[in-house]
């Protein structure tokens, strides 16, 4: 009985350690379930990840094109503004050219204006002055008349006139 009662005992001991066992595994089940979980997780966060690289990556392609097409404008604007440049040069000389001719006639116009005046005032006292003789003149002959007329006689000029007119 003792044999019988030591073999109880390990029979005993062993199916603890059995239940133990048997817990350890149920635990260790769980956790790898729980691990089955986590991985399967991952899985579809790296699934997501990869989506997310994948976008990413197409925005950067357009990105890239849309920045060559920008280097292209920029370079067809510097093209035009270069030949803005070229155009605003000429026009700035052309027109620089126009305001020195400009200045060069408006000197030349008052050059011959002044010219002009001194010649036209030098005749217009060249006329007041003949104007004056020739009141001075038309005075005297008034008067040569007048005497003329009282020496011939007022009634024969009379005459002399009347016979002028009918003729």
């Amino acid at each position: 009985m003792v044999v019988l009662k030591s073999m109880q005992q390990e029979f005993s001991s062993m199916q603890q350690n059995i239940s133990s066992i048997q817990q350890n595994i149920s635990s260790m089940q769980q956790e790898f379930s729980s691990m089955q979980q986590n991985i399967s997780s991952m899985q579809q966060e790296f699934s997501l990840m990869q989506q997310e690289l994948r976008a990413t990556r197409e925005d950067v392609k357009l990105l890239q094109q849309d920045t060559t097409i920008i280097k292209t404008d920029m370079k067809k604007m510097d093209i035009k503004i270069d030949k803005n440049t070229i155009i605003l040069e000429d026009l700035r000389a052309k027109l620089e050219t126009a305001a020195e001719v400009q200045q060069a006639h408006m000197e030349q116009n008052e050059r011959q204006s002044t010219v002009t005046m001194r010649t036209i005032n030098d005749r217009s006292s060249l006329v007041e002055t003949a104007v004056q003789k020739t009141s001075e003149d038309i005075g005297e002959i008034k008067d040569n008349i007048d005497v003329l007329t009282e020496m011939t006689g007022k009634h024969e000029v009379e005459i002399k006139v009347l016979q002028r007119r009918s003729v």
